[in-house]
């Protein structure tokens, strides 16, 4: 009797644990409603599409449009609730001169991306009526056809307290971040925020602007053309941001707009070399490059890429560019050898370096080697 009532309590405490585990992952906690202002009326059986974004993500912005399709496709079944980890003015001025359509809520406190473990953005997850998460991924590889599916199943339900919590405003929350701080130049505009989570950078080309986006390390080392790991800020400080970059007729060119932008933020700039194995990218099979026709996610060329831990999406994308969105993921030097400036389609495998590798040359006909380079690093001290 003894060991079956122990083996009942074991049960009981395993069960408890796992619904606290359960209650601290996958719940959305909400810091304030941007649209509608009252709070929305979501039903503890509904369906939750729960899109992760920023203003600053080129490609979430771009997704905007594929996520109003699947929201006009899917019904009332399913709730659409867009959420930034970013300061709620900073959303409102976003959407001051745009349609606001779903719901539009602003983190609370990192929270809820901290609990639905986000890496990378754009991101979303689908959770149903019993919280659990029924799908996770990229919101552009998502149809409604997928979404029909997988809630025209049968689910438990739990009443919504449980999966979504909205915390009163504090004057502690609202001072935690501080005001915007922008730049501009005489062809470039950028604005930076404190961070709350350090999410991944991405860079869109346009006939327009050049508009890069992350944390302010990788937006330098963008500018600068070297990885990340290549510059070095004194104090560190993880902050994100945006920057503009416009053709005045031309574009400038980016190590210009380096130099400005880092007088402007009171940085000194100090320079040193070091010795370190590089990788470099030779085309031996055109024939196996892909065109620019299989994602086309923009109407009008525009360059854009987009990426989770395992793997990258590049559309009109050239190999020397993508080169440097890989140096910035692998932490390595590696650069492109030969005279291919075609902005193609690339759909690599990133979770290693090998398999980058053995991928490139068996699926694109570019081949890899690794050789001893001198590179540079930038020391970045506030003046």
């Amino acid at each position: 009797m003894k060991g079956k009532l122990g083996r009942f309590f074991l049960v009981i405490i395993f069960c408890f644990n796992a619904a606290l585990i359960f209650a601290k992952t996958n719940v959305i906690e909400i810091g304030e409603y941007i649209y509608p202002e009252n709070t929305p009326r979501i039903k503890d059986a509904d369906f939750i599409f729960l899109d992760f974004w920023a203003t600053w993500c080129g490609p979430c912005i771009k997704a905007m449009d594929h996520l109003e399709t699947l929201r006009n496709a899917c019904g009332d079944k399913i709730k659409f609730v867009s959420i930034s980890n970013e300061p709620s003015e900073t959303v409102r001025r976003f959407f001051a001169n745009k349609p606001k359509k779903g719901i539009i809520a602003v983190d609370f406190q990192g929270k809820t991306f901290e609990n639905f473990s986000v890496q990378s953005i754009p991101y979303a997850v689908i959770l149903a009526p019993d919280g659990q998460v029924i799908w996770k991924g990229n919101p552009n590889s998502l149809d409604a056809q997928v979404i029909n599916e997988i809630t025209s199943k049968k689910y438990k339900v739990t009443p919504l307290s449980q999966k979504l919590l909205v915390h009163p405003a504090t004057s502690t929350e609202t001072s935690a971040m501080q005001p915007d701080v922008p730049f501009s130049g005489v062809d470039f505009k950028a604005v930076f925020y404190p961070s709350i989570t350090n999410l991944s950078f991405n860079k869109l080309t346009t006939k327009e602007k050049i508009l890069i986006s992350g944390n302010i390390k990788s937006i330098l080392a963008e500018l600068a053309g070297v990885r990340e790991a290549s510059i070095f800020l004194e104090p560190d400080s993880l902050t994100y941001g945006t920057i503009e970059v416009f053709p005045k007729p031309y574009f400038p060119h980016l190590k210009t707009v380096f130099n400005t932008l880092c007088k402007k933020l009171n940085y000194n700039i100090l320079i040193d070399t070091i010795k370190a194995e590089a990788s470099f990218l030779k085309i031996t099979n055109p024939d196996n490059l892909w065109g620019n026709e299989v994602y086309q996610w923009s109407e009008d060329s525009t360059s854009s890429f987009l990426m989770d831990e395992f793997a990258a999406q590049f559309d009109n994308y050239t190999l020397t560019d993508v080169c440097k969105v890989l140096s910035k993921v692998l932490d390595r030097e590696i650069k492109y050898v030969g005279e291919d400036i075609t902005s193609r389609d690339w759909n690599l495998v990133i979770d290693s370096f090998e398999n980058l590798r053995q991928q490139m040359l068996d699926d694109y006909g570019v081949e890899m080697t690794s050789d001893n380079v001198y590179m540079v690093n930038y020391h970045l001290r506030k003046q």
